[in-house]
């Protein structure tokens, strides 16, 4: 109400109603009265005067006619007089007369003086002091202020109606109607359908202001309808891209799971048939050279095929992680027979310092702990031409529940500048990068390694001293759910390097996979622990088999011509019989997590992720057979 215009005009309005009401009510009457007991008081004592001579003459000459016109005027007077006359004798002062007869005036002006106006003459006779006394009562003189402000009062009423006037003409005039034109501004802008303003016949400012606020409106209207027609056309056009987009993203993760697929199927025979062929001891010392460039050269090409893949799908979603139950042994000798891979036939040492719980089993991502620790490492033996590269792993008991793993990994290397130690992780970001750059890679290692690490809950650190080398760690907090009794025991941490040997009850396995290639390589990897495998060429196939011939393991390939794995596993879940003793595993170069969720929840028990090393199936056989 404060902002309003007619509180605005309100306001001063009222202040000065009261200031004149202050004026014409309080102040100004009580200055009249103050002047008229003056004025009647200096006209009593002129009176006064004037009887105390007539009073005077008519004693000294016995001249009663004087006392008659005094009388006369005294009563002729409409100021409604009281006149006392008095003589002072050696007895005392006796009453000579009085006007009005019995008013008691000497009486009544003794014991109530402020209730007159009153004044006195003295005169002599004889020696004898006489004295005049002439008061008004002061209700007479209330009644003559009264008449004098009887016309402010009606000054002040006649103000105040006034005011009364103007403000309802402001109202009716001004403010109702701008009231009007701003509740109809908020509907024009939400609905653009406000109620028609009323058609007022002026021509003043309010007037012009409505007829704006008219011609407004029918421009938001004719605007709002080219709007929604433009709107909807607008909406078919984005609906139309939002199709193409979908169906390009569909496209996109078609084709990243078919390369994944068709880069990682013959990596797996390759790296398969290599490492095959580093277990037989008659290839000679050439061959061999050859042949450890070769498993270098595969190694690295899974884990640029990994970066790229893996770079490709987190630009557009998080790192997913998938937690398993894990012999913390395994896993480490695992990554460093991997790593141990690059390493062969060079001029730098590669050296492992571990001191691990062998007992410890930990939830962990084991893939994505696998990629950190190779991409590292492999980072560490690019840069770095002599000298050596080491592993350190320790771990330290947090609590009942928990284990610290401190993984670093240390060269004597290039080093890196400071300069390049803020880029560092970087998209494509390369030390020495250019055309002439002496390095290869695609740049994506170290990001990758922060991103997994930075959903792992913890953080790359780096140190680093130009021309003598790096080094990078980092410390995972595992949860530990429980001991494996099978592990090795607390002395044997030294058997890390030594390869496992397996005296198993050989299970009856069923291969289910389209392609001779993969399948001839499983089967000779198998052989070389010791396991034979049925081989099956199709889902139909597969299904076929286990219905007629009882199998423990099956390792089913996911994609496959007319049927795939999942609808092999699918047919399995639907036969009880079938379900109740087989172990399914799926065997596919699909390496998304996404995926390999979704072959969970089909049915499967676990998943093997192509190419596949002998130290995937060895600790694919331990730990499942």
């Amino acid at each position: 109400m404060k902002s309003s215009l007619l509180a605005k005009l309100a306001i001063p309005m009222l202040a000065a109603s009261v200031v004149v009401s202050l004026l014409i009510l309080v102040v100004v009457p009580d200055r009249q009265e103050q002047a008229l007991e003056r004025s009647r008081q200096a006209e009593l004592e002129s009176l006064a005067a004037a009887f105390g001579v007539a009073a005077q003459t008519a004693f000294a000459y016995e001249d009663l006619n004087a006392l008659e016109r005094m009388n006369t005027l005294i009563r002729e007077d409409a100021r409604e007089l009281f006149v006392a006359l008095t003589l002072d004798n050696p007895e005392g002062t006796t009453l000579m007369a009085e006007f009005p007869e019995n008013a008691n005036v000497m009486t009544r002006l003794r014991e109530s003086p402020e209730d007159f106006v009153s004044a006195n003459a003295v005169f002599d006779i004889d020696g004898l002091l006489g004295k005049v006394v002439v008061a008004q009562d002061r209700l007479g003189l209330a009644a003559e202020t009264g008449a004098l402000t009887l016309p402010l009062y009606v000054v002040f009423f006649i103000i105040l109606g006034l005011q009364v006037v103007i403000a309802l003409i402001l109202w009716f005039q001004v403010v109702k109607p701008i009231t009007v034109a701003a509740k109809l501004a908020p509907q024009l802008a939400a609905t653009h359908e406000a109620a028609r303003l009323p058609k007022l016949r002026r021509s003043d400012e309010i007037g012009a202001l409505q007829n704006a606020l008219r011609n407004l409106r029918a421009k938001l209207l004719q605007q709002h309808r080219e709007n929604q027609r433009l709107f909807g056309s607008l909406e078919g056009l984005v609906d139309e891209r939002t199709a193409d987009l979908q169906r390009a993203l569909q496209a996109k993760d078609a084709f990243t799971a078919s390369m994944s697929h068709e880069l990682r199927t013959p990596l797996h025979s390759m790296t398969a048939s290599l490492d095959l062929l580093a277990q037989n001891p008659d290839l000679g010392r050439k061959n061999n050279r050859y042949l450890s460039i070769a498993r270098q050269s595969a190694k690295n090409l899974l884990l640029l095929i990994n970066d790229l893949l893996d770079f490709q799908r987190w630009a557009s979603e998080d790192v997913s992680l998938y937690q398993s139950p894990t012999p913390l042994v395994d896993m480490i000798q695992e990554n460093i027979d991997i790593a141990s891979i690059l390493f062969e036939e060079s001029s730098i040492d590669f050296e492992t310092d571990i001191n691990i719980d062998n007992a410890a089993l930990v939830m962990i991502d084991r893939q994505r702990f696998s990629q950190v620790v190779l991409n590292l490492t492999s980072n560490a033996r690019k840069f770095t031409s002599e000298g050596q590269v080491t592993l350190k792993i320790r771990t330290q008991a947090e609590d009942d529940h928990s284990i610290a793993l401190e993984v670093m990994v240390i060269d004597t290397g290039i080093g890196i500048s400071e300069v390049d130690l803020d880029r560092l992780g970087q998209p494509f970001f390369q030390i020495g990068g250019g055309l002439n750059r002496k390095y290869s890679g695609t740049g994506l290692g170290i990001n990758i390694v922060k991103r997994i690490l930075e959903q792992m809950k913890s953080e790359l650190s780096i140190q680093s001293k130009i021309g003598e080398g790096s080094q990078f760690g980092f410390r995972l907090l595992l949860n530990t759910p429980k001991k494996s009794n099978d592990s090795p025991n607390e002395d044997s941490a030294t058997s890390l390097v030594e390869p496992h040997e397996t005296n198993l009850k050989t299970p009856r396995l069923l291969y289910v996979e389209d392609s001779e290639t993969n399948q001839l390589v499983m089967q000779a990897m198998l052989e070389h622990f010791g396991l034979q495998a049925t081989i099956a060429s199709s889902a139909q196939e597969g299904f076929e088999l286990l219905t007629r011939q009882q199998f423990d393991i099956l390792l089913a390939d996911i994609q496959m011509p007319v049927f795939s794995g999942l609808d092999l596993m699918r047919w399995i879940n639907e036969s009880s019989q079938l379900r109740g003793h087989l172990r399914c595993f799926a065997c596919t170069a699909n390496a998304d997590e996404g995926a390999s969720t979704e072959f969970i929840d089909a049915g499967f028990d676990g998943v093997l992720t192509k190419p596949i090393s002998l130290s995937a199936i060895e600790s694919f056989i331990q730990q499942e057979l």
